[in-house]
């Protein structure tokens, strides 16, 4: 029997063949500092988060509570809800906000009737 003709023999050469064809293609494309990120929503979700505590006026007593990223990419935003206290320090109740970059809306901004226009335009859920 030919060495060519084993099935094992065969199915080892095709796969080193494979191994060393992606080896060449992984050698020529390099990942460079400039080299197209995956989009990771649980960082976007932190950054826009810590960038909507700092513009509060007291971010350390803030409490942040169903926060979700919606869409993908350049579109995604950070949807969920922040309890805070107003200027005689009493607590307020989750007010609902919306972060992106560029873009920052909160429930205290907003009549009832448009918070809930945008909240159902950009977070694609009723409250």
């Amino acid at each position: 029997m030919s060495l060519l003709q084993r099935a094992s023999v065969r199915a080892g050469a095709l796969l080193l063949g494979l191994f060393a064809l992606l080896y060449a293609i992984a050698g020529r494309d390099v990942i460079t500092a400039d080299s197209p990120r995956v989009f990771d929503p649980f960082r976007f979700k932190a950054e826009q988060v810590e960038r909507y505590r700092a513009s509060l006026r007291d971010p350390e007593r803030v409490r942040f509570t169903d926060v979700v990223v919606v869409g993908r990419r350049a579109e995604a935003v950070v949807c969920g809800k922040v309890a805070r206290r107003d200027d005689d320090r009493e607590p307020v109740l989750y007010g609902r906000f919306i972060v992106a970059p560029g873009l920052r809306i909160a429930s205290a901004e907003l009549s009832g009737a448009e918070m809930d226009a945008r909240w159902a335009a950009l977070c694609g859920k009723p409250r």
